[in-house]
């Protein structure tokens, strides 16, 4: 049997952003490597579109390793809510997504490089899960951080 290579892998698709983007439904499996130039704001597309199994992932990464420099935000800007939990490694908890108002997911500056997560769209609404450092340094929210 011959090999196929890394041409049949599966590989993720990445796309490396420093600016805000309207992310699309096209855009499903892709992996956001955010290391923003100023604050970022990420917009999902509406839950409804995007339709039952539509994911993305959004990585924070800011080059020196460090805390990030400016803040990022995902939205899913169509009048829904995330639900779901970052789990923290602080020791502190997590974050969870109330799915009645949040409808941000932010990483302050202080937030930590190389965080993680995952949204997943379920038809009607985004569930979102991730491992992060500090969960008041990255968390749902019902507004933009801008800390």
């Amino acid at each position: 049997m011959s090999k196929s290579g890394r041409y049949a892998a599966n590989r993720i698709k990445i796309e490396e952003l420093t600016a805000s983007k309207t992310i699309t439904i096209a855009d499903c499996g892709t992996l956001f490597n955010v290391n923003p130039a100023a604050d970022v704001t990420l917009t999902l597309p509406a839950a409804a579109d995007a339709g039952k199994g539509w994911w993305c992932e959004v990585m924070a990464d800011e080059e020196d390793g460090d805390t990030m420099d400016n803040n990022i935000n995902v939205t899913v800007g169509d009048g829904t809510f995330f639900t779901g939990i970052l789990c923290a490694a602080d020791g502190g908890g997590g974050s969870i997504g109330n799915g009645t108002s949040n409808n941000f997911i932010g990483w302050k500056t202080a937030g930590t490089s190389g965080e993680l997560v995952r949204i997943v769209c379920l038809g009607d609404r985004y569930v979102a899960h991730g491992f992060i450092i500090d969960a008041s340094d990255t968390l749902f929210a019902d507004a933009a951080t801008n800390a």
